[in-house]
């Protein structure tokens, strides 16, 4: 039976291989990137992280401008192309990236960091991460569109769209808000929440 990882491997292989969503084809936006750099580094910073895991780290653009000095960082994507790239530009002996299978089982670390990526999966894989994410960190920090609401927390495709809000059904996580801002993806008006989730003590 295909676990919800394979699957969306299947899917987002696609997207990237076939450059569905465009990518190639986009131009950076130094400032976006310069804010969630900036965004990231300070929680890390401010909360004395020493141990990262991101899920869904692609191709390490805002990441790069983040000083890792002192935390150990562990990248994970569906796309094994994204992993093979990331190891040769960007590895480093506290710096080490991984092709995310249903099979894996990270390390536990201080924070996971999932950009962008819960907008883009269906409520049940959303599930299966969140169950994840509690038994490897004792702090997620997650960050995805929450407006447009037409379909918020609705049925989606794997690399379909749609905003996801983890403090309203189905998920009912206990979220505190560390950022929101106004931005622009894909053409379309949206706006962005940084939320962090905390592991229920053992």
């Amino acid at each position: 039976m295909t676990g919800p990882i394979t699957a969306a491997s299947a899917a987002f292989t696609d997207i990237y291989m076939q450059d569905l969503w465009g990518l190639s084809r986009m131009e950076p936006v130094e400032d976006r990137l310069t804010s969630y750099a900036d965004i990231i580094s300070g929680f890390i910073r401010s909360n004395r992280i020493t141990s990262v895991a991101e899920f869904g780290c692609g191709f390490w653009t805002y990441a790069a401008l983040i000083d890792w000095r002192g935390v150990t960082y562990d990248g994970y994507d569906v796309f094994s192309g994204v992993i093979e790239k990331n190891i040769r530009d960007h590895s480093a002996p506290n710096i080490r990236f991984h092709t995310l299978t249903d099979s894996t089982r990270p390390a536990p670390v201080d924070l996971i960091i999932c950009k962008d990526v819960f907008q883009h999966l269906p409520n049940e894989d959303v599930q299966h991460l969140l169950t994840l994410f509690k038994a490897t960190a004792r702090i997620s920090l997650i960050i995805n569109d929450v407006v447009p609401d037409a379909n918020t927390n609705g049925a989606a495709e794997r690399g379909g769209y749609r905003a996801i809000r983890l403090d309203q059904p189905p998920f009912n996580e206990a979220c505190e808000t560390l950022h929101e801002w106004e931005s622009i993806d894909f053409g379309v008006d949206c706006r962005k929440r940084a939320v962090i989730l905390r592991a229920a003590a053992p």
